[in-house]
């Protein structure tokens, strides 16, 4: 059985793809993984849309700045946050959420900056988290990054397309942010490992003498 440390090592951004299509129990499982992220305040403001139909999949492409593996990927997954996570309403929810949890000792009469008069629906006000949105939804996404290893699919994260006209082309409300897309299907391709920095550059104090330099992928 593969294990977590075993699809990280092994993760490759795969951008040739098999025929085969992705089975959608398979999908929903891995989206059941992606539920399951952690995120502040447990917000939860990741949102899905799943693409298998192949002429939207080739329209997509053309705002993807023609990345070939965009229409070729028996799958895409567009990966989107709803703003209105963070309303009013639902992250005073959260705050009692916290308080039973034990994490917090009162927020009875906490100015919460982002409620401090703040009317339910201000887009100014929702448009104040979508960094953070933006985080958590790379949190779940890399959920089914890692998750696809264990069905034997490979994924790639798309960052380099246009936002605003994927929203336009998926009709997607105005609350809903499209951040990224991520390819899935079957490899028709085993990419070699891609050099990775050694641990003592990126860790910025003292490490024990046994750790040594790793090659990763990406």
């Amino acid at each position: 059985m593969l294990t977590v440390i075993d699809a990280i090592k092994n993760r490759r951004s795969i951008r040739k793809y098999k025929l085969a299509p992705v089975p959608d129990e398979v999908i929903l499982e891995l989206l059941e993984c992606a539920r399951l992220a952690p995120s502040a305040h447990n917000s939860q403001p990741w949102r899905f849309v799943v693409l298998k139909d192949e002429t939207i999949r080739k329209e997509l492409r053309q705002y993807a700045y023609g990345l070939q593996f965009v229409e070729s990927a028996p799958c895409v997954i567009v990966c989107c946050v709803d703003l209105g996570a963070h309303s009013v309403r639902t992250t005073r929810r959260r705050l009692k959420e916290l308080l039973v949890a034990g994490v917090l000792d009162d927020v009875g009469e906490v100015n919460y900056d982002p409620l401090a008069s703040v009317a339910e629906g201000d887009d100014a006000h929702l448009q104040r988290f979508l960094e953070s949105c933006r985080f958590n939804s790379a949190i779940a996404t890399e959920h089914i990054v890692l998750a696809a290893l264990a069905f034997g699919l490979g994924t790639c994260w798309i960052h380099m397309f246009q936002p605003g006209k994927v929203h336009k082309l998926l009709k997607l409300p105005d609350n809903i942010v499209v951040v990224s897309l991520l390819a899935l299907g079957y490899p028709d391709q085993s990419p070699p490992p891609r050099p990775r920095l050694p641990l003592s550059d990126i860790i910025l104090t003292p490490i024990p003498q046994a750790c040594s330099p790793g090659i990763e992928t990406r």
